[in-house]
């Protein structure tokens, strides 16, 4: 795990109400880790489940999953 993963993990353990779920998951899903990426972005949107930044997050995801 990469530290930048793994920071952003740690914060979000910390807080799992956190913004930063976005962010964790883009650095998943770039990396091509686009189970713990899905896992992480509905994670976070059933905290925010109005946050747009959220849905885009995870219809990346599923894009590059090639679930579309």
């Amino acid at each position: 795990m990469t530290d930048d993963v793994r920071a952003l993990s740690a914060e979000l353990a910390r807080d799992p109400g956190s913004l930063v779920f976005v962010a964790l998951g883009e650095a998943l899903r770039v990396r091509g880790r686009l189970d713990a990426a899905a896992k992480v972005a509905l994670a976070g949107l059933e905290h925010h489940p109005n946050l747009a930044d959220g849905h885009d997050l995870y219809a990346r995801i599923v894009a590059d999953a090639g679930d579309v």
